[in-house]
């Protein structure tokens, strides 16, 4: 029983360890724990875009999937396509013109701001 406590105490301050060592990646969207649901949401339905938060309205998309999800996104809310310009994607209605930006999460995943 001794030994039980002292490796689920190692495993504990392992894992502090490792959120204090790696704190800018876990939290640079915010709240870890709604990037953890939509990275779930990815992996374990057909969706390849998942909403992270509404206000203001970012996405997460895989890397290997590139920026079509979101693209086919705004293209069937009536946005067509315009331009990449670096991590900014243009986008055109009406004459009216809208620009996305994107940024790594890490390397598996890209969150992207409407």
């Amino acid at each position: 029983m001794g030994n039980n406590k002292k490796v689920i105490g190692l495993i504990l301050v392992l894992i502090l360890v490792g959120i204090i060592l790696n704190k800018d990646v876990i939290f640079q969207e915010g709240n870890p724990v709604k990037m953890v649901i939509a990275i779930g949401k990815l992996h374990i339905s057909d969706e390849k875009i998942v909403l992270i938060s509404e206000r203001p309205k970012k996405y997460i998309v895989r890397n290997k999937d590139g920026f079509q999800p979101f693209i086919e996104m705004m293209e069937h809310q009536g946005w067509e396509y315009s331009d990449q310009m670096g991590a900014g994607l243009i986008f055109e209605k009406k004459g009216i013109k809208h620009t996305a930006t994107s940024r790594m999460y890490t390397r598996y995943y890209r969150v992207i701001r409407e």
